[in-house]
């Protein structure tokens, strides 16, 4: 799958990385021209395709421009395609599949904390169901255990608490 986004030549507007560097997510400022979306703010390096470029070309050559890195393909350990917000993305009743709503939830309340819900709602959290990079320590990812689908209770709330029990943990 990472070779397919990253190879792959089909129509999409632009790309977007988020480059870890010492353990912090580099990010540039934008410039400030009123002609171009979302002026002098925080952003992730990368923008708009020009000609035919697949999608790792696209960012390189992006990160290049802006922070004049050289990028490998190799450096890549992950990559999903996503709808724009300049695209005219038109969704059909075909596409209401509960894989693409629950791939839409979790773009639009990322940081609101409900992706790990939604997946234990489905059936797919620790299941082979829905399988992401490193899930379970594997890199193409694996099942879990189900006792995943809880949280543990700390240990110091348990000391605090003898009432309280978690048999999974």
């Amino acid at each position: 799958m990472l070779e397919d986004c990253l190879e792959a030549r089909f129509e999409f507007t632009g790309c977007k990385i988020a480059l870890i560097c010492e353990g912090q997510i580099l990010t540039i400022l934008r410039d400030d021209k009123e002609t171009i979306p979302y002026p002098n703010m925080w952003d992730l390096p990368g923008g708009g395709r020009e000609g035919n470029e697949t999608p790792f070309e696209c960012v390189a050559r992006e990160v290049y421009e802006e922070l004049n890195i050289q990028l490998s393909k190799e450096e890549v350990i992950w990559s999903e395609i996503y709808p724009g917000i300049l695209d005219e993305h038109k969704i059909a009743d075909s596409d209401l599949t509960l894989d693409f709503l629950l791939k839409e939830r979790a773009r639009e309340l990322y940081w609101e904390g409900h992706r790990r819900t939604d997946l234990i709602r489905y059936g797919m959290f620790t299941t082979d169901k829905y399988l992401w990079q490193w899930k379970g320590g594997e890199k193409g990812g694996t099942a879990v255990n189900s006792k995943y689908n809880i949280y543990p209770i700390p240990n110091t709330e348990l000391t605090a608490n003898p009432n309280l029990y978690n048999e999974n943990y």
